[in-house]
């Protein structure tokens, strides 16, 4: 016997867990920036963009808890990861190792200099 793929009326009120399932564009946004953050060019602020937009992401049920899709969670962690990595990376550089960062003076011209400007 062969399977009815027809709706059953019943099917008509059962609660919309396949609509509200589907992750928005803000949880999708902050996934695809999470894996960009490992990148060397949007880095940081792929980063921290990740982690706002996984926070702003999601919505409310009826029962007031915030529900987050799974995209935005994943964002959220791989932008944190990202930013835990940099700061462990910095800290290892400038502290353990103790190489500074480079000394910018600034300029002071001498007061024998002429340049024939007219000051």
């Amino acid at each position: 016997m062969a399977a009815d793929s027809t709706p059953s009326a019943s099917d008509a009120f059962a609660p919309a867990t396949a609509v509200t399932n589907q992750p928005d564009g803000l949880a999708t946004a902050s996934m695809v920036l999470g894996m960009a953050a490992f990148l060397p060019i949007p880095g940081p602020p792929a980063a921290l963009l990740a982690i706002i937009f996984g926070i702003v992401s999601g919505r409310t049920d009826n029962d007031g808890r915030r529900v987050r899709h799974r995209h935005a969670t994943i964002g959220i962690t791989l932008g944190a990861a990202s930013l835990a990595l940099l700061l462990t990376a910095c800290f290892v550089y400038f502290v353990v190792l103790g190489y500074p960062l480079p000394h910018i003076g600034r300029y002071h011209p001498s007061p024998n200099h002429d340049d024939g400007c007219v000051c």
